[in-house]
């Protein structure tokens, strides 16, 4: 049980960390774009 709760937690936080990833670096190309 407790194997299973720390292998959910690893997960989210890997897929919560991708989202936010992918979000930052579509706002940093519009910027680089604003820039330009």
């Amino acid at each position: 049980m407790t194997v299973w709760v720390i292998f959910g937690m690893i997960v989210g936080f890997a897929v919560t960390f991708r989202y936010f990833f992918n979000v930052y670096r579509e706002q940093a190309e519009t910027e680089v774009r604003d820039v330009l």
